[in-house]
């Protein structure tokens, strides 16, 4: 490689890319080069402003980590300068086109079959001339996951992986620089994104720290064997609950039940989940006293006296409960809206702007902290649905990180997993802080939340891809059926609703799933392959292969909706396989390399090969 910035065999699909480090720098409108002060060091004055990209080399996982400063050396506050934190520009040469891949985000409200969930789109630039760029982005992961990944394809495909470390709103863009027109020579490539930190003036003697972006490099045959590489790092690096990565079994209320609860009732729900082998139990939605809303949230310190007639006292019974069962207690709480009437904004008027929790103020912040670390003490809880929607600003975020960390060093026993409105926060910053993710609210339809599950696996880590069968009240039997377990376990299995409906034949039935995910789910670190490729429609099959076969075992998932009754594909690894649970009467047979799968429409099995 010609520049410093990029290493990896990249080389040999790209022609040269310039000596200049991946972001650019403006001001009143013209560029400014950086120079190199350090081994790991670029910096760049103009205006007032000293910038400096200061980067690290991850050598495990060819990856690059920089992040953009901004100082103001001078005497008064500086506008007029415009930072692009993410400014990649290359040249491709001939015998290679650039290509980027895509991937939808949880397409929050929209439950069509494929999925338009984590659906992959894979872009080929054929010719410079006219060519349009592809451009994603929108709020953390709610419209596109945040992430791009770049390639010149030949007979490797070369190129990087780009993740903002950033939960609010962004843009990534990638595309020739400028339009040409027919027989023009080409022009460079360039990848670009922003991140909405909102940062447009600073002040004097202030520096602005941005937030990291890391860049993933890849040099592999095929398409699997690269995202792979994104996998493993993003796995690596992922937070650590007591020294591992957790795939639990939990148990919330929520969806089948919604508000529709009293303690005995959840008491009730805590009984069947520990007959089932969950580990947590989570106390969702509508726990507290209504301030007249919709929503209802705000008084976060008030249990509902219509379901907790005796208040914290009944939250405390239903805690010791479900300890008593051997479970962990949870809440799941939204801090961020407090409507007019609640007890929050009463009492601590100075941490709110309106509605919304000012974070990023000391006040705010110190009331999120206060307020879930009451939770701890006063009910034990070891699991938190945390909940909040994306919020722009580099301060607000800088506080929402520090907010998770010191509850992290706080209580290093507390499980803490995202959600933002129902999923729509999966992004790299939340992996390194954070221990699991709820991925969607769409969990009434089997084949939503497992093409949901198999397809972000493709980029993101398992343990960050939670689903749940619902029991819905008055109708749980419904889904107490193995093909519902078996389509959330691509993932992390939980569950949700009336469950105490279900009668002891419906719960072994479920228990026989949990089972199976106890026992195999500490293989799902492993690579991931994909034989049969993305559903497009209810005809097309799905095989899911965990595991290369250098591992302790490999496991096979297959689905089939409608379409042929048969269908065959090859796997990595060797030897034979050995059913371990099936929604149907379902045939594997091997001829060498070769499996052929049969199994009736609307059907799920795993399969495990051990080595």
């Amino acid at each position: 490689m010609s520049a410093v910035f990029y290493k990896g065999a990249m080389g040999a699909f790209v022609d040269s890319v310039e000596d200049s480090v991946p972001v650019r720098f403006r001001y009143n409108g013209r560029e400014f080069d950086f120079s190199r002060t350090g081994n790991d060091e670029w910096s760049c004055s103009r205006g007032g402003l000293e910038i400096k990209i200061i980067r690290r080399c991850d050598e495990k996982h060819d990856a690059l980590i920089y992040r953009t400063e901004i100082k103001n050396i001078s005497g008064s506050i500086v506008t007029g300068f415009d930072l692009t934190p993410i400014f990649i520009r290359m040249n491709t040469v001939v015998n290679g086109r650039p290509r980027v891949r895509t991937m939808e985000g949880c397409r929050h409200y929209d439950s069509t079959c494929p999925t338009r969930a984590f659906h992959l789109r894979d872009y080929t630039f054929m010719t410079h001339d006219h060519s349009r760029a592809v451009e994603i982005g929108g709020n953390c992961s709610r419209e596109w996951s945040p992430v791009m990944q770049f390639a010149v394809s030949g007979v490797t495909k070369s190129g990087f992986f780009v993740l903002p470390e950033w939960s609010a709103s962004w843009t990534l863009k990638a595309g020739h620089e400028f339009d040409t027109f027919s027989g023009e020579p080409g022009n460079p490539f360039v990848v670009q994104g922003t991140m909405a930190t909102l940062v447009d003036s600073v002040q004097p003697g202030e520096t602005v720290v941005m937030p990291n972006v890391h860049l993933v490099f890849f040099d592999e045959k095929e398409w699997d064997e690269a995202d792979n590489r994104l996998r493993r790092y993003l796995t690596d690096i992922s937070a650590r609950l007591n020294g591992r990565i957790h795939y639990p079994v939990s148990y919330d209320h929520w969806f089948g039940i919604y508000g529709r609860f009293d303690v005995n009732y959840l008491m009730e729900q805590a009984k069947r989940a520990a007959e089932l082998g969950c580990e947590y139990f989570c106390l969702d939605a509508m726990w507290y006293k209504p301030c007249g809303d919709g929503l209802s949230t705000g008084n976060w310190d008030t249990p509902d006296p219509n379901k907790f007639p005796n208040g914290k006292a009944d939250i405390k019974r239903l805690a010791h409960y479900v300890r008593s069962l051997g479970m962990g207690f949870g809440i799941w709480h939204l801090l961020q809206l407090c409507y007019e009437g609640s007890t929050a904004r009463e009492k601590y008027p100075e941490a709110f702007d309106d509605i919304l929790l000012a974070l990023d103020r000391e006040e705010g912040f110190n009331y999120a902290l206060d307020t879930i670390s009451s939770y701890v003490e006063d009910y034990g809880i070891t699991w938190t649905r945390f909940e909040s929607f994306a919020h722009d600003g580099l301060k607000y975020n800088r506080n929402y990180d520090r907010l998770i960390n010191t509850l992290r060093k706080k209580y290093p026993d507390l499980y803490i997993e995202i959600c933002s409105g129902g999923g729509q926060r999966l992004d790299i910053n939340s992996i390194l802080r954070t221990d699991g993710n709820w991925l969607s609210d769409h969990t009434s339809s089997p084949e939503g939340c497992r093409m949901a599950q198999t397809g972000a696996l493709r980029f993101w880590p398992a343990h960050f891809l939670n689903m749940a069968v619902t029991a819905f009240k008055g109708r749980a039997s419904q889904t107490a059926t193995l093909y519902e377990g078996i389509s959330r376990m691509p993932g992390v299995l939980s569950f949700n609703g009336a469950i105490s409906e279900w009668t002891d034949e419906e719960t072994a039935l479920m228990k026989q799933c949990v089972d199976v995910y106890k026992a195999t789910r500490h293989l799902k670190d492993q690579p991931v392959f994909f034989p049969l490729g993305q559903p497009q429609s209810v005809d097309d099959w799905e095989s899911v292969v965990v595991g290369d076969g250098s591992g302790e075992a490999q496991l096979l998932f297959v689905f089939r909706l409608e379409g042929k009754d048969c269908t065959s594909f090859t796997a990595p690894g060797s030897g034979e396989w050995e059913k371990l649970i099936e929604s149907d009467m379902t045939e594997l047979s091997q001829n060498g390399d070769c499996i052929t799968v049969k199994m009736p429409q609307y059907c799920g099995a795993i399969w495990i090969r051990k080595h």
